[in-house]
C-alpha cells in the first residue's frame, strides 16, 4: 500500500440515506418525487472542506480505496422535542455516503473503485468520531482477489461463476466456521480443503 494517499479526517460519519420522498399535483396529474438529503449534503460538503482544496492527486484509471470509520451515535432533539439516539449505521451506507463525497476530488467517477477495503471500528455515545481514507491506484484485477482459498478456486467452472453443492444442515460438524478462510486454519476440521 506504498502507493497510497491517507487522510484522517475529524468526522462523524454518515451513511447514505435516500431523501425526503412525497407526492404533488403537475398539471391536474399527481406525481412521486424524492428530494434532495439536507443531511448527507452537508456530510459530504463537510469531507470536502476537511480535506482541503488542495491540489490532491485525482487518480484516473482504476482506483483503491480504505475507509475506516468511528462513529459517534449522539443524542438529539426531535422538532417535537423528544430525546433519540443517532441510529447505528451499517458499512455500506458509511462506505457510499464517503464514496460519492470523494468523486471527483480524489478520484474522477466511482464506477472506477474496483477495489474497496472498509470497516466500522467503533459505533457508540461515548466515540470520538474519525475517518481514515486511504486511496490509490488499483490494477485491472484487484489485489483482494488474492484472498480466496484455493478451495474456491477450484470450485470455479469455466464462466467463473462460483458453484456450490447443496448440504443438509444435520451433515454440518457442529464447529462449523463463519469465515471459510479460516476453515484450513483448523486442524482436525474434516472440511478444511472443501468445506462445502
Amino acid at each position: 500500500m506504498d502507493d497510497m494517499t491517507w487522510y484522517t479526517l475529524a468526522l462523524n460519519p454518515e451513511p447514505w440515506a435516500i431523501g425526503p420522498v412525497g407526492y404533488r399535483r403537475s398539471g391536474g396529474k399527481m406525481s412521486a418525487y424524492v428530494g434532495r438529503n439536507a443531511q448527507l449534503d452537508a456530510y459530504k460538503e463537510a469531507v470536502r472542506e476537511e480535506i482541503g482544496p488542495g491540489p490532491h492527486p485525482v487518480i484516473e484509471g482504476k482506483v483503491k480505496l480504505v475507509l475506516l470509520f468511528w462513529r459517534n451515535r449522539a443524542e438529539y432533539k426531535t422538532a417535537q422535542s423528544r430525546t433519540h439516539r443517532k441510529h447505528e449505521a451499517d458499512l455500506t451506507n458509511m462506505v457510499k455516503a464517503t464514496e460519492d463525497a470523494l468523486q471527483g476530488l480524489l478520484f474522477v467517477n466511482d464506477r472506477d473503485n474496483n477495489e474497496i477495503q472498509a470497516g466500522i471500528i467503533e459505533q457508540g455515545p461515548d466515540v470520538n468520531p474519525c475517518i481514515i481514507i486511504g486511496v490509490g491506484p488499483s490494477s485491472e484485477i484487484p489485489d483482494i482477489i488474492h484472498s480466496v482459498p484455493n478451495f474456491v478456486w477450484e470450485r470455479l467452472d469455466g464462466t467463473q461463476q462460483l458453484t456450490l453443492d447443496v448440504v443438509e444442515p444435520s451433515t454440518i460438524p457442529a464447529h462449523n466456521h463463519t469465515n471459510p478462510a479460516f476453515y484450513s486454519d483448523c486442524p482436525g476440521c474434516a472440511w478444511n480443503k472443501n468445506p462445502f
